[in-house]
């Protein structure tokens, strides 16, 4: 139990960085629990400004015995942002508790603030911080990313973007250890009123520490789509997670698959339904499985 307790906590190190990803922003508006990599310049981009909340159904299980889960509990998220001609800034507070079949809680709180200056229609840059605190019965741990991102907007539909930052990582009784965590992305959007199109595609690096700890260096790969017709989304996001020790030792991989519905209008209320289900080739020890049901809704403005 306690090694499944600890691959939750690692699964979800700042888990819902930003609701935009690291090129171009969703399409849906709604705070969506998200394992996707983000980048604090993509707030440029994501108009209109708004203010959201959401709810989330959690449950973990062990890939030993996917059955019978071994953490139930819930996620209550809340964001705001503001987009204007030339400046940008955002903030988003989640909160997961979860009960342990074999006793105890795993609570888990997260924050993200961003800002970013927009330069004419093609050029943005952004900084941002991540927070997170969780506290399971191995004990409290904690982790911060002060992370600066970039993004380039070619022949309108066109993004590039990059962030990078040293995440400083605090474990209990252990001293604090730092690791460079990198993303890139490249994707196509298209808008134009109730319409719109999101391809996306991207990759994040986690590098492996050793000491004073060993931390798993974690690398990241997926990609995004979303149709908006008259107001309605549809969205599908994918990533593959691949862990490998600090001496090279494979520790399995996590796919993460999420399902999107939502009422997006241009101004006023939205509305979303998204699941995300996540499957592990590790045994167990390693990387968890399970699911997240979110329900969300923002009002635009």
């Amino acid at each position: 139990m306690r090694t499944i307790v600890i691959a939750v906590c690692a699964m979800l190190a700042l888990a819902g960085s930003a609701a935009a990803q690291v090129a171009a922003p969703m399409l849906n508006p709604t705070p969506v629990f998200t394992l996707d990599p983000g980048n604090p310049a993509v707030l440029s981009w994501d108009m209109p400004s708004r203010v959201g909340a959401s709810w989330a159904k959690v449950e973990f299980t062990d890939p030993a015995s996917p059955v019978n889960p071994i953490a139930k509990g819930n996620v209550k998220q809340a964001e705001a942002q503001i987009v204007g001609a030339h400046a940008a800034a955002g903030a988003r507070l989640s909160k997961l508790n979860a009960d342990l079949t074999g006793g105890g809680s795993l609570d888990l709180d997260y924050s993200t603030v961003q800002a970013a200056l927009h330069f004419g229609n093609w050029f943005s840059l952004g900084a941002g911080q991540d927070s997170e605190k969780n506290t399971d019965p191995t004990g409290t741990n904690k982790e911060t990313l002060p992370h600066l991102g970039a993004t380039v907007r070619l022949a309108d539909v066109l993004y590039l973007g990059v962030a990078g930052g040293k995440a400083t990582i605090s474990r209990s009784g252990n001293p604090d250890l730092k690791r460079n965590t990198t993303r890139y992305g490249v994707a196509y959007l298209w808008r134009d009123k109730g319409d719109g199109l999101h391809a996306e595609v991207f990759h994040e690096k986690r590098d492996a520490v050793s000491t004073p700890t060993n931390e798993d260096e974690q690398v990241k790969n997926g990609g995004t789509l979303e149709f908006k017709v008259g107001g309605f989304l549809v969205g599908y996001t994918t990533n593959k997670t691949e862990f490998t020790s600090s001496t090279g030792v494979s520790g399995g991989s996590q796919t993460l698959k999420t399902y999107s519905l939502a009422w997006a209008p241009d101004q006023g209320l939205a509305v979303s339904l998204s699941h995300m289900a996540f499957k592990a080739n590790g045994s167990s020890g390693g990387p968890p499985e399970g699911k997240i049901t979110t329900l969300g809704a923002s009002w635009l403005f």
